[in-house]
């Protein structure tokens, strides 16, 4: 047992007073303190960023993402069109969808009879994607077997003057 625990063992302050205990120092007391100030901080380290791979507008990958046209579906049968190919089509604009029976291709097209295409703006409500929803397309992509979320690489054909989107696998 301890001196301290021996002397509280009685429960008497005035033995506590009575100790010898060498008082800390004021100077020895601020180093103290300022070097656990300094222990407990922020940890730093120093990184050599030529181990690491940079991302930046000059990556082919990321050029190639940013000005992309695809058509994204979901299991819900929500038809996402990346803004990039959003900003071809204006406001109000209702448009056809035509699928192969392989669901390899997938054709977008504007007509007067066609399904909305609805701005979603609360994430950018300056460069927004549209989208349209058909349910009917889902259900079909799933019986061919393609699994949802999937999406459709597009591109311009002027025969046809449509968005023609080839499967990505």
């Amino acid at each position: 047992m301890s001196r301290l625990a021996k002397m509280l063992e009685h429960g008497k302050s005035s033995d506590i007073l009575s100790m010898n205990i060498a008082p800390v120092e004021l100077e020895e007391r601020i180093k103290l303190e300022e070097k656990a100030r300094k222990e407990s901080g922020t940890v730093s380290t120093k990184l050599d960023l030529s181990l690491f791979r940079r991302f930046d507008a000059s990556n082919q990958a990321i050029r190639n993402r940013r000005g992309s046209n695809w058509f994204y579906i979901d299991n819900r049968g929500n038809i996402n069109l990346t803004v990039s190919l959003s900003e071809k089509f204006k406001d109000g604009a209702k448009v056809a969808i035509y699928l192969n029976q392989k669901c390899t291709l997938m054709v977008v097209r504007e007509e007067p009879n066609g399904i909305p295409l609805v701005k979603l703006s609360k994430a950018a409500p300056r460069r927004s994607i549209r989208r349209c929803t058909c349910r009917e397309i889902a259900r079909m992509l799933e019986q061919a077997g393609v699994k949802l979320p999937t999406r459709f690489v597009a591109a311009w054909d002027d025969e046809l003057k449509a968005w023609v989107g080839r499967r990505k696998e």
